[in-house]
């Protein structure tokens, strides 16, 4: 009598498939609490597989150690490998920008409500309210004055 033959994580994957009109083909099963991304359990326990990393490693190959498999369609669940690009952290990161998705990109204000203007953010250091360390700067000479 033989054994059952397991499925494969790529297998497993493509059972859970369905195209959109988008031309995503999106993952159905299990998805990650954050982000959305498609998920499968492995045999015999461990982190899970992530579904687009599954099918980028059976079309192209082996994914080298550190390296991200980013979406060109932004869209968390798709596994469609025409859609899936290898990069790095960086490569992600300025993708997202680029694509005006970074999460500080939507912020109009600071936490303190002072306007992200041209000429209240300080340049060179990303979005920081010059408004904000000013008075933080005000408030730090004070309490050096106070203490000599």
């Amino acid at each position: 009598m033989s054994m059952p033959v397991q499925a494969t994580p790529y297998e497993r994957v493509m059972r859970r498939t369905v195209v959109t009109d988008s031309g995503c083909i999106e993952f159905t099963g299990s998805k990650t609490g954050r982000g959305g991304y498609g998920q499968l359990s492995r045999a015999g326990g461990g982190s899970p597989y992530k579904a687009h990393r599954v099918v980028f490693a059976e079309v192209y190959g082996p994914i080298p150690d550190g390296a991200f498999i980013c979406h060109h369609c932004d869209n968390p669940p798709c596994v469609n490998p025409d859609h899936l690009f290898l990069g790095t952290n960086q490569d992600n990161v300025t993708d997202m920008v680029n694509k005006g998705r970074h999460h500080n990109q939507v912020k109009t204000h600071c936490k303190h409500g002072h306007a992200f203007t041209p000429d209240n953010l300080r340049a060179g250091v990303g979005r920081v309210c010059a408004a904000c360390r000013r008075e933080a700067n005000r408030a730090y000479r004070a309490r050096q004055r106070e203490a000599s």
